[in-house]
Formats: C-alpha cells, structure tokens, sequence
C-alpha cells in the first residue's frame, strides 16, 4: 500500500492553519480585552463588528 503524502501534507498544513488562526483569535480577544479595561475613548473601536 502505497500512502498518498501529497493528501497527508494537504491535510496537515489545513490543521496547522485552523490551529494558528484559532490561538490567533484568543490572542486578540485577550489583549482586545485589556485595551479595552485601559482605553475607555477608544473602545467603540475595538468592539466586533
């Protein structure tokens, strides 16, 4: 049995990927979240559209 790496590569990259954008996501809502108990003028701009 042959194992198919080009599929495997795809896959792992793809996780990778989700990975990094979901500690990317909790990184910014935590450091959202501590401008925003800083910067009280600011913070109509860090809400979430």
């Amino acid at each position: 049995m042959k194992i198919n790496w080009k599929k495997i590569k795809k896959y792992i990259k793809l996780a990778l990927v989700f990975i990094g954008m979901a500690l990317t996501a909790i990184l910014a809502y935590k450091v959202r979240k501590a401008i925003i108990g800083k910067v009280d003028e600011e913070s109509n701009f860090w809400t979430i559209p």
